[in-house]
């Protein structure tokens, strides 16, 4: 279920809005949004056959179905169904302010009940999506403002509760340094939600941009992160959200210079943790409880991206850089956060990439490598251990961030499987690929472009499962300094993970956190 959230600082917008589809599997997908009305209803029926599958096709989406501005409810969601796998992902731009971001779609089945949600210290929106009908959302707030709905006014603690239907959105904006860091959604049915900003100004002197990132349910959060720099020239902030009170948080710095330096940054439950970092700096975080983490950038244009933890690496990805039909041509790259020991095994489009292109963080055990993408083409990265890949880009009026993707070795409990026969359209997708199809779409592949196709295989599915590693190894080198620091062999679900060796554990069937 995707969302396209209000874009820009008036109220009407003039956005170009559009889903990129590369499926997978041949057989066929829908792209479904009612809309308000039938003058806004959107229907696409698309057959795929094997020729077409990892192409990369680009949809735009009418302007009204992007959200209107202001706090509000309106039928605005947009469902895309697959008898077989789909990389999904979706891209907003307001031309008049040049104003964009990116964000990868996760499936339904990903989707849960209960979310914190980050956003932006200034001009903060998030919106809620359902993905059926009579779902109950109750949203608390965490804010130093007020919020005013249905003749009512909300200050911090306040509840708001909405009832949704299907395709029916939510939408929370607020103007001016109202911070919404730490406000939670829960809902009785699983929900989609989009967090940031329709035209956030993070830093003086900064244009005022669009920044968006669909969350993941707080089950599927985790406790160790590895933030790249995808800017040597201009600093980021990390913002950091903890549902509990962390009993430890320990953040490393492995600066440019080669320089790093170790400190503890305890975090409260509910309250979001804002952090400068340095330009060219690579991060660690790891933390006693389970986390989410977002990336800012704070050069001439500002971007968000959610960081997945490390267990939410993949194998491989396809990523396609993103460029604007309308003229706002961006200089695209490709970031790379291997495993240095696995660097022989990783290969861009059949290639083995120079060594002088990696960036060694020594202390962690990985490897980044910023690669420039050429417009137009396809890029299928893959490796025998598992890494992380994100797509970024800026031009002289903007920039954008967005994760290749994600795996997940585990779904939230509860959740929502729709198959396309439960969709209210008028016409079914037919395939003979499965006899008990399900709605699911990977979360794998941001690849924005409007003509470009992959002809190599389509990457990780959203319901892929961890492999295990042959023998009994430390997934991080410093288990040592690690133990000495946080004492992570008392933390059974930690060591198992990250220590598993030094901690003695080898011989445990296993350990689920």
């Amino acid at each position: 279920m995707v969302t396209f959230m209000h874009n820009g600082n008036s109220d009407v917008s003039s956005g170009a809005n559009f889903l990129y589809v590369s499926p997978e599997d041949d057989g066929s997908f829908t792209i479904d949004a009612p809309g308000h009305s039938s003058a806004n209803k959107l229907h696409k029926f698309v057959p795929i056959d094997i020729l077409d599958t990892n192409r990369t096709t680009q949809f735009e989406i009418p302007a009204a179905l992007e959200m209107s501005a202001g706090t509000l409810i309106e039928r605005k969601g947009i469902l895309v169904t697959s008898y077989g796998n789909l990389s999904v992902y979706a891209f907003n731009e307001n031309q008049a302010a040049n104003s964009q971001d990116a964000y990868n779609a996760i499936p339904i089945e990903a989707l849960g009940k209960f979310y914190y949600v980050p956003t932006v210290r200034n001009n903060p929106a998030f919106t809620v999506t359902a993905v059926q009908d009579n779902t109950t959302v109750n949203i608390t707030l965490k804010t130093k403002c007020s919020v005013d709905w249905e003749q009512k006014t909300y200050t911090n603690g306040g509840i708001i509760t909405v009832r949704l239907d299907i395709f029916e959105v939510f939408q929370l904006s607020l103007k001016g340094a109202c911070d919404l860091g730490g406000t939670t959604v829960s809902s009785d049915h699983p929900v989609s939600v989009t967090s940031g900003s329709s035209c956030a100004t993070l830093k003086s002197g900064q244009t005022c941009s669009h920044v968006v990132e669909q969350l993941l349910p707080n089950e599927l959060w985790g406790r160790r992160f590895i933030v790249p720099s995808l800017d040597d020239i201009n600093e980021s902030k990390i913002r950091m959200i903890s549902s509990k009170e962390s009993r430890f948080t320990v953040v490393t710095e492995h600066h440019k210079d080669g320089t790093s330096h170790t400190r503890t940054h305890p975090i409260a439950g509910d309250q979001a943790i804002d952090m400068v970092v340095p330009p060219g700096t690579v991060t660690e975080i790891f933390n006693s409880e389970k986390l989410h983490v977002t990336k800012i950038g704070l050069g001439n244009s500002s971007y968000i991206i959610s960081i997945p933890h490390v267990d939410g690496y993949g194998w491989n990805y396809t990523v396609t850089p993103l460029n604007n039909q309308y003229g706002n041509n961006y200089t695209n790259y490709l970031s790379i956060l291997a495993y240095t020991d696995a660097l022989d095994s990783l290969t861009i489009n059949g290639v083995h990439p120079e060594y002088h292109h990696w960036r060694s963080v020594v202390d962690l055990g990985y490897s980044h490598g910023i690669f420039l993408m050429s417009n137009g083409t396809s890029y299928q990265i893959e490796a025998s251990h598992p890494f992380m890949a994100q797509a970024f880009g800026h031009s002289s009026h903007g920039a954008y961030a967005f994760n290749a993707g994600s795996r997940f070795d585990h779904l939230p409990s509860g959740g929502y499987m729709i198959r396309p026969d439960q969709i209210p359209t008028t016409s079914k997708p037919h395939t003979a690929a499965s006899p008990n199809p399900t709605f699911s779409p990977s979360t794998t592949s941001l690849s924005p472009t409007s003509t470009s196709s992959a002809s190599s295989p389509s990457i990780i599915s959203q319901t892929s499962t961890s492999a295990s590693i042959t023998g009994c190894k430390d997934d991080v080198p410093n288990c040592q300094e690690v133990d000495n620091t946080l004492n992570i062999c008392k933390e059974p679900v930690a060591a198992y993970k990250y220590c598993r060796k030094f901690c003695k554990l080898c011989d445990s069937p296993g350990i689920i956190g």
